[in-house]
């Protein structure tokens, strides 16, 4: 493979890449779970490229050598570019994740005041006292 090729190739995994993880930092501000699902696997076939392109372009310097000055400066914004795009998918995973432990943590003390004579009796489903209410509201944006 000519080091054109080589240089091709990694810009292609590294365009695919970022556009995954737009897709999935979109999916993920507005909420929706399913798409998701559906590009964890792509997601990862393409890290996994990506990787293998990084070793081998690191154990072949004399690749860039070998390519003129704006091959070069492309594949250095390309670059570039996929690392924020990396950024903000890290933020809106870690925001999400926030958000996901907080629902989660609101349902435990829900559950836990139940469990503590502050709802429904274990014999009979009769009220022991009027349950409370907890207030719960979703954002489909993060």
């Amino acid at each position: 493979m000519t080091p054109f090729d080589r240089i091709s190739v990694s810009l292609t995994v590294i365009r695919r890449l970022q556009h995954v993880l737009t897709r999935e930092t979109q999916a993920l501000r507005s909420m929706q779970i399913a798409p998701l699902a559906d590009l964890q696997p792509e997601k990862a076939t393409l890290v996994d490229a990506y990787a293998a392109e990084v070793r081998h372009l690191r154990a072949s310097p004399e690749l860039f050598a070998a390519l003129d000055d704006g091959v070069r400066e492309s594949f250095a914004t390309a670059t570039r570019e996929l690392q924020s795009t990396i950024t903000t998918n890290v933020r809106a995973l870690e925001s999400a994740r926030g958000v996901m432990e907080g629902v989660v943590r609101i349902l435990g003390d829900s559950l836990r005041s139940v469990g503590q004579g502050q709802g429904y009796l274990a014999t009979g489903g009769q009220r022991q006292e009027r349950p409370k209410v907890l207030p719960v509201a979703f954002s489909r944006e993060i």
